[in-house]
């Protein structure tokens, strides 16, 4: 009998029109309104959107156009974190002030205000956020 061949075995892929697509994802970046944080997420965003996926941001209206430029979707933080910015000035620094008079604290430095307020800030936001990714369905949070 003929020797056998000692070629290595090449498994087969399978033809690209075989291939299932990609399953599509929701992605949610959640960021404060600084465009240092905001910036560098954009090309990544503007990828996500062109492989067929879902973006959405949570971020302040000043940054609405280089977010809706990559194809993402905006939502207003004010508008989603309403237990933070109801009733108060619908701006971070407004609604801080409005909770140094709520809190007695208007005398307070900057330095002693953030301390003393940072948390309370945070739970505020929470409930508003967990609403809004909730909603979305996110599959990942950036």
């Amino acid at each position: 009998p003929a020797p056998r061949s000692r070629r290595a075995h090449t498994p087969r892929l399978p033809r690209p029109s075989a291939m299932a697509a990609p399953q599509r994802r929701v992605f949610a970046f959640v960021f404060p309104m600084a465009s240092g944080h905001l910036n560098p997420s954009l090309p990544v965003a503007r990828f996500l959107v062109a492989q067929g996926h879902e973006v959405h941001y949570l971020c302040r209206e000043q940054m609405r156009e280089g977010i809706e430029d990559t194809g993402a979707v905006f939502h207003s933080d004010v508008e989603v974190q309403r237990e933070l910015y109801e009733g108060r000035q619908p701006d971070f620094v407004g609604a801080t002030a409005s909770l140094k008079r709520e809190f007695g604290i208007e005398g307070d430095s900057l330095t002693d205000t953030i301390a003393k307020l940072r948390m309370v800030q945070r739970e505020m936001l929470l409930p508003g956020t967990i609403r809004w990714l909730t909603g979305l369905g996110a599959h990942a949070v950036l």
